[in-house]
């Protein structure tokens, strides 16, 4: 591929696809089921783009990527590399157990990030992140992500609530938050210094200790 490509769309492995291009200069990625026409493929993205289950280390080499959209794939982990991707906008990653009996909490499950995410200063959407997995240090470097206008966390822990609020105060451009526990009985406590000034959408599957009093005080927001 020349070095005027900006979106690929992948119907075979991003591995050998990351290493017979000249990828740095890629912006987007999607992915696809392999096999059949195009309107094939688009009619069944989201049930049938589950080939992938892991993400190459060489992702790392997509200095360009704005866009890396995984959302009902397999994957689960993120390799810490893609921490190198400075120009990294849109971070999407879920996948939909349909097969599983039916969960509140488990039905969307999202992706484990590692240490380093402070960096990609320039995501403007994130979803969805496990934060169990890093911890307060995890969600502690989400204050430096002050562009985010939409954000969802997964597995979120009763001890994370004084960090999260701390974190969320700086995302002053944040429109849509969407916020999970690990289990439903989690006691939440999301009082923060103060509201999120554009928030349009929340939503919310904690068991919230106490209503917080910057939720009526939302101007702009339409949907709870």
């Amino acid at each position: 591929m020349d070095g005027k490509t900006r979106r690929l769309s992948i119907i075979t492995s991003l591995d050998n696809v990351l290493k017979s291009t000249n990828n740095s200069h890629f912006r987007a990625i999607h992915v696809f089921e392999k096999g059949g026409s195009l309107e094939h493929i688009m009619g069944k993205l989201c049930s049938q783009s589950r080939i992938m289950k892991a993400i190459p280390k060489s992702v790392g080499e997509l200095q360009n990527l704005e866009t890396l959209d995984l959302r009902d794939t397999l994957v689960h982990e993120i390799p810490s590399e893609i921490n190198k991707l400075i120009k990294l906008r849109h971070l999407l990653a879920y996948h939909r157990n349909y097969e599983a009996k039916y969960s509140l909490l488990g039905f969307t499950t999202g992706v484990l990030v590692e240490k380093g995410i402070k960096n990609l200063t320039s995501l403007q959407n994130l979803y969805y992140v496990e934060v169990d997995h890093g911890g307060i240090d995890l969600i502690e470097e989400m204050k430096m992500l002050r562009k985010l206008r939409r954000l969802g966390l997964r597995h979120v822990r009763r001890e994370h609530g004084n960090a999260l609020s701390a974190a969320i105060v700086e995302m002053k451009h944040l429109e849509n938050l969407n916020i999970t526990t690990i289990v439903e009985d989690e006691t939440l406590n999301l009082n923060f210094v103060s509201s999120p000034p554009q928030l349009r959408r929340l939503h919310l599957k904690v068991r919230l200790e106490t209503l917080p009093e910057w939720i009526p005080k939302l101007e702009f927001v339409v949907e709870i």
